[in-house]
């Protein structure tokens, strides 16, 4: 029994010293890969191509890698991200009575007499409000025309990265 106890002690220690060795072993490879890194970055960048993470969600949501400085207005449309939906000016009315007409085709009468598509859209109207302001919404046109940068979302998260068209090629 004695023998069994110190067998699992001298373990133990084993298993606990080789952590701690293959622990410091990783952080000094990602120290070394982060040193190469920062020794990498091109020194041409101008002062504009910081990345900001403070408390201003322009700062956290837009990243500017770019040679392009952006105006507190082009960070603030596209904080937006790429999931935001401007609202549609003009409904599509052909478009959804065709596509309910051709799904009732195959009901029975009945039922597709129930559903009255055009009365139901002759009393529909789009909403007058846009959710996004005038200026904001041909700020971002004007970006997504401009052929010197390139706006992606990020790999993780859903910051959108803006960057040099000749550094994304």
């Amino acid at each position: 029994m004695w023998q069994l106890l110190m067998s699992m002690a001298t373990l133990t220690s084993t298993v606990e010293q080789k952590a701690t060795v293959e622990s410091e072993h990783t952080v000094s490879i990602h120290q070394d890969k982060l040193q190469i890194l920062l020794y990498n970055l091109p020194d041409n960048r101008s002062d504009n191509r910081s990345v900001n993470c403070g408390n201003d969600p322009t700062e956290r949501w837009v990243v500017n890698i770019s040679n392009k400085p952006l105006s507190d207005l082009d960070k603030t449309a596209l904080s937006y991200g790429f999931n935001f939906a401007i609202t549609p000016t003009k409904l599509p009315i052909a478009e959804i009575l065709s596509s309910v007409e051709s799904g009732i085709k195959h009901l029975p009468p009945a039922s597709a007499n129930l559903i009255c598509a055009v009365s139901i859209l002759k009393g529909i109207k789009p909403s007058c409000q846009s959710n996004i302001k005038k200026h904001q919404l041909e700020t971002l046109k004007a970006l997504s025309k401009d052929p010197s940068v390139t706006i992606l979302p990020a790999d993780k998260g859903r910051t959108v990265v803006v960057m040099d068209s000749s550094d994304y090629q």
